[in-house]
């Protein structure tokens, strides 16, 4: 029964049954808590190897990245560049070994998707990172700057790999949050200017509307930011031909209500009805994790998050509604 459960789900069965057998010591005999604790010790056998594994794999990844910069630095030292190649092959060659071993204890096929999608990503910047080194070597790119504007239309992908693998590690633990006084409104205003550049590129408009001043609320501001970026980033992949996103404040009642509104095709209510699932996608790319954590984290804050297409026309809409507290204000 365990093998067919997905890696999240066999996670959060053994840490909850860990958790149990403090009750069952106090409340229930020898042969119950034996059971428990043998079902524990069954789960978390198997996922130690995932663990360590996807533990390993952020590693690489994180690892390849500082030798592609060391390979950048030393663009000039022929020796040097060489030496850090090599570093960094080693860090490849011990990423598709992890993500072999993850592909291997993985039953379902939404979890072998999510592998998959890893993969992709990872052979996309691979072979962007060969293509620079090429040049490097050809002596057409002699400047670390010009090395890494070759790598940007690949650097996307070695982030995502990073983040899919942290995603995929952190499925089935409890989500921690550390509240203090945040302005949400700069929060979107940072998301915004990070995804300017993808904004431009796609002729996608971007406006905010509602509160001018600073929004203040008691957040954990680095993950519901998190959340922010995974909304916008949804939000421009819907809109391959151009739109216009919109992010709106306003109060109601004792909540502050934060929508992005996106002019793409819209969602379908059965797909709506999904989303927040771990391991929902229609996406190639990505592992259907992002608005899971998102209404994961929104939760802990006491709020609630919504999906739907636009009633008034084309697109979605994503709804945060959190709690003002006695620290919400608009100033």
């Amino acid at each position: 029964m365990l093998q067919n459960m997905s890696i999240g789900k066999r996670l959060a069965v053994g840490f909850g049954l860990l958790l149990a057998l403090v009750a069952l010591v106090a409340g229930s005999g020898y042969r119950s808590t034996r059971l428990a604790s043998s079902l524990a010790m069954q789960v978390l056998k198997v996922e130690s190897p995932l663990v360590e594994n996807s533990q390993r794999a952020r590693a690489n990844t994180l690892g390849m990245r500082r030798f592609e910069k060391d390979v950048f630095l030393n663009i000039a030292t022929p020796e040097k560049v060489a030496e850090y190649q090599t570093k960094w092959k080693d860090q490849l060659d011990r990423l598709n070994d992890r993500l072999a071993v993850l592909d291997s204890l993985e039953a379902e096929d939404s979890g072998k998707a999510s592998i998959r999608s890893m993969r992709a990503d990872l052979e996309t910047y691979v072979r962007g990172f060969q293509r620079v080194s090429a040049s490097i070597a050809a002596g057409s790119i002699k400047t670390p700057a010009d090395a890494n504007a070759a790598m940007t239309d690949v650097k996307d992908e070695i982030h995502r790999l990073s983040e899919l693998i942290q995603s995929f590690l952190n499925y089935g633990r409890p989500i921690e949050v550390h509240p203090a006084p945040s302005d949400v409104r700069a929060l979107v205003g940072n998301v915004l200017e990070l995804s300017d550049s993808k904004l431009r590129s796609q002729s996608i408009q971007a406006l905010q509307q509602g509160a001018e001043g600073p929004v203040i609320l008691n957040v954990d501001a680095e993950k519901l930011h998190a959340c922010f970026i995974n909304v916008v980033a949804n939000a421009i992949q819907a809109m391959p031909e151009g739109g216009e996103l919109k992010v709106a404040f306003r109060r109601d009642g004792d909540n502050e209500v934060i929508t992005f509104s996106d002019t793409g095709a819209g969602i379908d209510p059965e797909v709506a009805s999904h989303v927040f699932e771990p391991f929902f996608t229609t996406k190639r790319e990505g592992i259907g994790l992002g608005l899971f954590f998102s209404r994961a984290i929104v939760e802990r804050h006491g709020g609630t998050i919504r999906i739907g297409s636009n009633p008034a026309g084309r697109g979605t809409t994503v709804t945060f509604i959190l709690p003002l507290g006695a620290l919400g204000r608009h100033t």
